[in-house]
């Protein structure tokens, strides 16, 4: 199933044998089930190689938070905010992000499988070199996303903006952009496998045309027929027919 088949991910606020959490249970290695942290400030946490499965994070601060190698299974993600948030070579499968709001998302290397994102705006997101499989992205304004090197399958953007969208490198395989404004993109070679609208091949086309080496313009234009030809400083004198007869004449004349 591909993310534009209908996959809307996992809703963790159904999850209603969660229990409250505390800001401290969020820490290195912690192995978390059914937490729901709930308006906290998570500032500063360290949460690197955890697991939290079937959690729900709701109106929290995640400034600095570290989730690096940490493992996020069936949980949702509703109204967060931070300034950066890094989660190199995490694992995000069955999640849901609704309605954040980040600055920097540092996702390096990360693998997001049946991951839907909706809503609210993340101003810079890394996923170079990560794994994309059935990830929905609806209703989101994107600054730059870069995903240099990343293996990316079934991605669908929906109601989006993307201000910057970098591919070098990148392998895909039934992606739809169609439903992206997309303003900017780098590495329009590895877009090959991505389905894209009529006006954004517009869009893109000095890119793709560059990359091809073609060179474009207007055909030189040919002078009317009421234009003025222009004689080279080179060009011999033209003359009419009959002019040498006529001046031959007068000069006998003169000479009787």
């Amino acid at each position: 199933m591909s993310a534009a088949d209908g996959f809307d991910g996992f809703d963790g606020s159904d999850a209603t044998d969660a229990t409250d959490a505390a800001a401290d249970e969020l820490g290195a290695g912690a192995d978390l089930d059914l937490r729901r942290f709930r308006a906290l400030d998570l500032s500063g946490r360290d949460g690197s190689g955890g697991r939290l499965l079937e959690c729900a994070l709701t109106d929290c601060r995640l400034d600095g938070v570290v989730l690096d190698g940490a493992r996020l299974l069936e949980c949702t993600l509703s109204g967060l905010s931070a300034t950066t948030l890094s989660s190199i070579r995490a694992t995000w499968r069955d999640v849901t992000i609704l309605d954040c709001r980040f600055g920097a998302l540092d996702a390096t290397s990360a693998a997001l499988t049946e991951v839907v994102i909706r809503g609210g705006k993340i101003d810079f997101v890394n996923l170079r070199g990560g794994s994309l499989a059935r990830v929905s992205i609806q209703d989101c304004w994107l600054g730059e996303v870069h995903l240099g090197g990343a293996t990316i399958s079934a991605l669908t953007l929906t109601d989006c903006r993307v201000d910057s969208l970098e591919m070098r490198g990148a392998t895909a395989t039934d992606v739809d952009l169609r439903g992206a404004d997309l303003r900017a993109v780098d590495g329009v070679e590895h877009l090959r496998g991505c389905r894209i609208s009529e006006a954004q091949l517009q869009h893109l086309a000095p890119a793709l045309a560059a990359h091809a080496g073609l060179l474009v313009g207007d055909p030189p234009s040919r002078p009317s027929s009421g234009s003025v030809v222009r004689r080279r400083p080179d060009a011999a004198p033209r003359t009419c027919p009959g002019a040498s007869a006529r001046h031959t004449g007068r000069d006998r004349t003169s000479d009787s």
